[in-house]
């Protein structure tokens, strides 16, 4: 009779989650396993006053995106402001890059790094604005390829953004250039710079593939890009994109993080 009724309530936990479009999986314990839990406060303890933290939250609030402040988003931008400031500190000298900056977050994160080493190169932006994300193709299928046309409409709109809002958040800063369009339309007005950081957060695969391709060849030896969507089941096309690129170049360090995103070191 208790299996009977496990079974109803899992069964009826699966299909609320199938409403709210979400894929649930439920696993039955093991004996003497321990349970795990995601807390976002989790580290709370051991970086309370961090910097790196407390810049999170800055730009969060700045930008007006706290609903999407989460555990995974706080563990990826620690280490983007640690792997910034690591090539900062090495002393490498070239310009900086971002593909994809939605309302700016990690735009005033990067931007707020950068002017505390007297940053005097250039922060090129690279985003469509308006038009949100592209259109998906079939390397970014995966468990959400059964929203109809116009939910999928709505999920890359919800990605859109003004450019004049972000000029309002990056004001304070002068070393910034945004470049309207969608990537890779106007990569080549940057063809002839070297960069010593690339944070690529486009979601899918062939924007990323296009980022790749353009940036690592200008890529100064160990100069950092970042790629934020790796290992992201609603994004599989960044993962299969970062995939193929790295058995067809070579690269110091390759690290892909639990918390999603990976990172490539030249």
């Amino acid at each position: 009779m208790l299996k009977k009724i496990i079974y109803i309530v899992i069964k009826g936990i699966k299909y609320l989650g199938s409403l709210l479009k979400l894929d649930i999986h439920i696993a039955l314990k093991k004996p003497n396993s321990k349970n795990i839990l995601i807390d976002q406060y989790a580290l709370e303890g051991s970086f309370k006053n961090d910097e790196f933290i407390n810049l999170y939250y800055e730009g969060l609030k700045l930008t007006q995106m706290e609903d999407t402040d989460n555990f995974y988003k706080q563990c990826r931008s620690y280490t983007l402001q640690q792997m910034l400031t690591q090539v900062l500190d090495s002393g490498l000298e070239g310009n900086v890059a971002e593909c994809g900056c939605w309302k700016g977050h990690s735009s005033y994160i990067i931007a707020t790094i950068l002017k505390r080493y007297n940053f005097n190169q250039i922060f090129s932006i690279f985003d469509s604005f308006e038009g949100g994300l592209s259109s998906k193709d079939f390397q970014d299928t995966n468990s959400r390829k059964d929203l109809n046309e116009s939910e999928l409409e709505k999920e890359k709109l919800s990605f859109s953004s003004l450019e004049s809002d972000l000029h309002k958040v990056l004001n304070p800063f002068k070393f910034y250039t945004l470049f309207k369009g969608w990537i890779p339309e106007r990569f080549n007005e940057v063809s002839e710079q070297e960069f010593i950081f690339v944070h690529l957060d486009v979601d899918l695969y062939q924007p990323t593939q296009d980022g790749l391709e353009f940036f690592y060849p200008r890529l100064k030896k160990n100069g950092v890009i970042i790629v934020d969507d790796y290992g992201y089941s609603q994004f599989p096309g960044a993962k299969k994109s970062v995939d193929e690129f790295l058995m067809k170049n070579d690269y110091s360090i390759f690290l892909k993080l639990l918390t999603g995103g990976c990172l490539i070191v030249k």
